[in-house]
């Protein structure tokens, strides 16, 4: 173990791995005026988030005193014991887990030269797979030689969340072969017995979706809804007959009577070639409001500049079944790449939306009632990671129509600014 000297313009990068067990709080030392506390604990703030871009990722960890004095102080650090874990999670109602010590470096020990009041160094972590858990580095100031440890301001934890980044994406195809209805509703539309019966008074579906063209209209992404005659709804495509060009996304609504879309493409069409992240909000409470977001930003009614709203009169939206691509041959004239399909059953708010659509969800997370990566690279089917059943098997709405193997791409999501 090594302890790191730091002025207030250096950076330390020799750092050293710490258990997550066994590490208590050593007795106080020092001058009964001088304390020592972490800067982002100092604002009634116990987690902030950090997201793993690079394979290693570094976050600047700044220690301050309350005023200069004329000896060193070294403070000492280490990772969360269980107990202090367990009491994290219950200040932010949460389930997270220790990191795993061979991921993340941070030193045993910094010192504050006299006559300097903070140091700042580098805390890194390896980017790993998290398989949807939920990971954070908690980490605090156990003991300091030459000053006292603020009880209040010595701890502090950054939830961490992987960039998507760099994965295989499923390539939906010409005709309707590709078409596929997600488990357990039967592809027997006769039987209802194994339709998901759910209904929602809120949700949000997010996915994300690149058209190589947009040469006809009704090129479909899915159909979502109530498969016993009732009015819960929605359809999105890429094109209608409104206009004479297909460039743009509809939803229609309840019966496929309502629809709203994302403007005139002749003035605001989507550009082929190109990813978008689209999210539709559905809540019940407000008149069955409707809401698309487009990259993280409402849609505009480009007639009153505001965003994009409509009003379906549903109080609660009937689950029964989600199919995919399920349109006649003729409707099928480019390929379609999409994954990362989320179905939630809260409405998720632009921040959040905002904030997360590059990054994995928690996989258990009660709040999804299916999550879609279609990043499995290989094979016919694409699986539902909740545990919830809702996997895909690529044309099985055919029957035995499809008559190719599934194609994928690697493509990469990634963000060049994250919110901080």
């Amino acid at each position: 173990m090594k302890t790191i000297e730091i002025g207030v313009l250096a950076l330390a990068a020799l750092l050293c791995g710490w258990s997550c067990d066994d590490a208590e709080l050593s007795p106080l030392t020092g001058e009964d005026d001088v304390y020592v506390y972490l800067e982002d604990a100092t604002s009634n703030k116990v987690i902030g988030d950090m997201v793993l871009v690079s394979q290693t990722n570094t976050r600047p960890v700044t220690i301050r005193l309350n005023h200069a004095v004329d000896h060193d102080v070294t403070v000492h650090f280490a990772l969360f014991d269980d107990e202090m874990l367990a009491e994290l999670n219950r200040k932010v109602n949460g389930s997270f887990k220790c990191i795993p010590t061979e991921y993340v470096d941070i030193p045993e020990s910094v010192v504050i030269p006299a006559g300097q009041v903070n140091a700042t160094f580098n805390l890194t972590c390896d980017k790993f797979s998290m398989e949807g858990e939920k990971y954070a580095i908690p980490y605090y100031i156990t003991s300091a030689e030459g000053a006292s440890v603020t009880s209040t301001s010595s701890r502090y934890a950054w939830s961490i969340s992987a960039e998507i980044g760099e994965v295989p994406c499923l390539i939906f195809g010409k005709g309707r072969s590709d078409a596929t209805r997600l488990a357990p509703c039967s592809t027997d539309s006769n039987d209802k017995s194994k339709c998901w019966r759910l209904g929602l008074d809120k949700f949000t579906l997010e996915w994300w979706v690149k058209a190589v063209s947009y040469p006809r209209n009704n090129q479909a992404l899915f159909w979502m809804g109530d498969d016993n005659g009732g009015n819960s709804a929605a359809y999105a495509r890429f094109g209608d007959a409104d206009y004479y060009k297909y460039n743009y996304l509809q939803i229609k609504l309840t019966g496929k009577e309502q629809k709203f879309d994302t403007g005139d493409p002749n003035k605001y069409g989507l550009t082929a070639n190109r990813w978008y992240h689209f999210a539709l909000v559905f809540d019940g409470s407000e008149g069955g409001l409707f809401t698309l977001y487009m990259d993280g930003e409402p849609v505009i009614d480009h007639g009153t500049n505001k965003p994009l709203e409509h009003v379906s009169n549903l109080e609660q939206f009937m689950l029964d079944k989600m199919d995919f691509c399920d349109t006649d041959t003729q409707y099928r004239q480019g390929d379609t790449y999409m994954c990362q399909y989320r179905l939630w059953k809260t409405v998720r708010t632009q921040e959040e939306i905002q904030k997360y659509m590059y990054v994995e969800p928690q996989y258990t997370d009660p709040d999804l009632v299916f999550y879609l990566p279609m990043n499995e690279g290989e094979g016919d089917t694409f699986h539902d990671v909740t545990g919830n059943g809702h996997d895909g098997v690529i044309g099985n709405i055919s029957n035995g129509a499809h008559t190719a193997a599934a194609r994928w791409s690697t493509v990469r999501l990634a963000s060049d600014k994250w919110p901080e």
